[in-house]
């Protein structure tokens, strides 16, 4: 083989290889985008909202864990209402002011066959993605949906 013939392969090589490097660049940079940041934050904010609820104090020297707990075991009575009901109404409450008005989200206690779901009219958004949470403690487990907006 010639010198001229070599230099020709060599840089027939590098030509391949700006090629091949500039379709893995304009593919990475072209592909959908997964905000991974917005994610996060809903994720710290489901367990925020998960964690704050259980511990928050309702009077009669009792918290929100133990309300579930009887909601759970037996459905008792606690400061005068139903103790499912109550964790319900809490629950509700406490999502509206923790996600804001117009979010559209969904809360199971397993145990005692709960499902609360969003009063909001404009949740029905199929291609909207679903982040969810669990909370689990001895006697129950709490599962929080919460989805981005449409």
């Amino acid at each position: 083989m010639k010198k001229s013939q070599i230099e020709m392969i060599g840089l027939l090589i590098i030509v391949i290889l700006v090629i091949v490097v500039g379709v893995i660049f304009l593919r990475l940079r072209t592909a959908p985008k997964e905000d991974i940041l917005s994610t996060a934050r809903e994720n710290i904010l489901i367990s925020n909202l998960i964690e704050s609820f259980t511990k928050m104090s309702i009077g009669c020297e009792k918290n929100m864990d133990d309300v579930v707990e009887m909601c759970v075991k037996n459905g008792g009575v606690i400061c005068g209402k139903k103790s499912c009901e109550y964790f319900e109404e809490s629950f509700k409450d406490v999502a509206k002011k923790v996600l804001g008005k117009g979010r559209c989200y969904e809360i199971e206690l397993e145990e005692a066959d709960i499902k609360i779901v969003t009063e909001e009219k404009n949740c029905d958004c199929p291609n909207a993605k679903k982040i969810c949470e669990k909370y689990t403690s001895l006697d129950f487990t709490i599962k929080v949906c919460v989805w981005a907006s449409c």
